[in-house]
This record gives structure tokens, C-alpha cells and sequence, in this order.
């Protein structure tokens, strides 16, 4: 498996082929703490049943809580999974106003799309386990228990409880 959830060397096209090999990376310099790249399995979401132009996605990601990533961002993301193949665009003449460019999915996206959400799959349960054992030791603390989980033993150790 690779990671979807960022990528900062290879291309998308690089990760669609399963090339980028699974790695941990910083998500630090983000708005909000959301990863760069988070952005883009939201943008194949949305496309995935609705052609829209680039103010109603952000104006969808906004609805979606998602109002921290700069316009520019958004732009550039769209143009970047358009070269990759994974969107496409045509123009779009309104009644008043200029033409504007619409976005849509297509079939390497569903297949990218698909991708990103097994992986985010994996992490949310990484995550759920995270908070169980959070809220476990939160628990034990407020309680005022003595005996705080430690972590599993190493082969040949006994495993101990440390006290608070």
C-alpha cells in the first residue's frame, strides 16, 4: 500500500500506478493542520457525481468545513489532478457573466478516489484506537488511579505499570 494521504516527490500519476511506497511526513505550515494533500481526495469526492467550477467546490469544501485551504491552492490542485488525468475540464458558457471552467471525475480518478479512501480507512481505525486509549488513560487519571497503561513488553522483559 502507499500513501495517499501525502506526497510531495512523485506524481499523482506515480502514486495511481502504486509506485510511492508508504511513508510518515509532517503535516506542519498547513492552515488548521490539515495536510496539503488532504485537499485532493476531497476535490475527487465532490467531482465524483457533480461537474462544478472552481467557486462552487469552494464553496462546497466551505459547507464541509473545509474553508481553510487559500483559493490558490484549491485552483492549483485542480489544475495539477487535471494533468495527471484524473480531472477533466471544459468551458461552460453561462448566461451572463464569462465562460467558466468545469470540473469533473475521470474513470483513473474514481480509481484514485477509491484509493485514497481504503487508506483513509486504515488511518481512521489507527486513529479510533488512538482515542480509545486516550480516553482510557484520561479516565484512569481523573479517577485518580495509581496505574497507568504502559506500552506492550519487549521480548524478554516484563511488562510493568509505571505510577502516575
Amino acid at each position: 500500500m502507499y500513501n495517499a494521504y501525502r506526497c510531495k516527490s512523485n506524481t499523482v500519476s506515480d502514486m495511481v500506478k502504486g509506485s510511492m511506497p508508504l511513508e510518515h511526513s509532517s503535516v506542519s505550515g498547513h492552515p488548521s493542520g490539515l495536510p496539503s494533500d488532504f485537499l485532493m481526495p476531497w476535490l475527487l469526492l465532490l467531482l465524483r457525481h457533480w461537474s462544478m467550477h472552481g467557486y462552487q467546490i469552494l464553496q462546497t469544501l466551505s459547507v464541509f468545513g473545509l474553508a481553510a485551504f487559500d483559493p490558490t491552492t484549491v485552483y492549483r490542485t485542480l489544475r495539477r489532478l487535471e494533468k495527471d488525468g484524473l480531472l477533466m475540464s471544459g468551458w461552460e458558457m453561462g448566461d451572463s457573466g464569462p465562460a467558466k471552467r468545469v470540473y469533473s471525475l475521470t474513470e483513473a480518478g474514481e480509481k484514485f478516489l477509491q484509493t485514497w479512501a481504503s487508506t483513509m480507512e486504515h488511518y481512521q481505525s489507527i486513529l479510533s484506537r488512538f482515542f480509545e486509549v486516550y480516553t482510557e488513560q484520561s479516565g484512569q487519571r481523573e479517577k485518580g488511579d495509581s496505574e497507568i497503561f504502559s506500552p506492550p513488553s519487549s521480548p524478554g522483559q516484563r511488562g510493568e505499570t509505571r505510577s502516575q
